[in-house]
């Protein structure tokens, strides 16, 4: 039933980024392909109303360890067998197909109400197409049926987030990192709520806690870069945001941020520059902007 392999984004675009705004300086996160509208941080409080459970330890973490999470349901309630369909949904998906891929899967999940693989699968699709409450309601389903794995609250979390409500965010990414404490994508989430609550300075720990958990996850280095740009110290933000591409250099959103970067320092060149690379590379400069 894992056989999503030819759709490597399902999972790689989990984790989401904060774009810096031209007022705010920083605002949604963006999506691969798929330009958001800034949410707007909760009113009151700035900053997420409960501290997280879990404690960032005050030296550098052991590496990860490596945890295995039980074995996905596959109750069926059906003699029919799934499988063809959901190889059909595979092709869809490697033929652009997406829409096709969510009905497949909506077929699957027919036959087989209780496996938590299909509802992720169709989840990642739903989020694709921008249709993102219905991506919540899979991920909720998702968590009902697997709720000792950190990819459903992650995921949900990141999706709340982008709709303005970080306080049901925070809950779900602290949540992930009380299943896991060394899942870095917990704790980057939890460090974006606060980043986008307005604690630019509160965030700073958590993202460089995922950093040393997952250096080679180039949206925590993003992420912490927008931190630092926030706070003014420009120098550490541009350290960190040519990391994050160095991590991921074909993804223009980081150009376009380390452009930000550049026009902080008054360095206008450099940011045209960066601009240029962006644009180059399909990102929306002007709306982002």
């Amino acid at each position: 039933m894992r056989r999503f392999e030819v759709i490597a984004y399902f999972v790689a675009n989990l984790c989401a980024c904060v774009l810096i705004s031209a007022s705010l300086v920083f605002g949604a996160p963006m999506i691969p392909g798929v330009p958001l509208a800034v949410p707007k941080a909760p009113v009151a409080p700035q900053a997420p109303a409960e501290a997280p459970k879990k404690a960032v330890p005050a030296t550098e973490p052991a590496a990860p360890a490596k945890t295995q999470e039980p074995a996905p349901s596959t109750v069926t309630t059906s003699d029919m067998d799934s499988k063809p369909l959901y190889d059909e949904a595979v092709q869809a998906v490697a033929d652009g197909e997406t829409e096709k891929a969510v009905d497949l899967l909506s077929k699957c999940i027919e036959i087989e109400p209780k496996n938590d693989k299909y509802y992720s699968d169709r989840a990642s699709l739903l989020k694709e197409l921008g249709r993102y409450e219905e991506a919540i309601k899979d991920y909720t389903t998702f968590i009902e049926l697997r709720p000792d794995a950190t990819l459903g609250y992650v995921n949900r979390g990141i999706l709340i987030s982008d709709k303005g409500d970080q306080q049901a965010a925070f809950r779900d990414f602290d949540k992930a990192s009380q299943i896991n404490d060394q899942s870095a994508l917990a704790w980057n989430g939890i460090g974006m709520t606060y980043l986008r609550s307005g604690d630019a300075k509160g965030s700073l720990r958590y993202t460089t806690k995922a950093i040393e958990l997952n250096p080679d996850d180039h949206w925590p280095w993003n992420n912490r870069a927008c931190a630092y740009l926030v706070l003014g110290f420009y120098r550490k933000a541009l350290s960190d945001e040519n990391k994050a591409i160095e991590l991921n250099p074909t993804f223009g959103h980081h150009y376009f941020k380390r452009g930000l970067i550049y026009k902080a320092m008054k360095n206008n060149a450099k940011m045209e520059q960066d601009f240029a690379k962006a644009r180059e590379l399909n990102f929306d400069v002007e709306a982002a902007r």
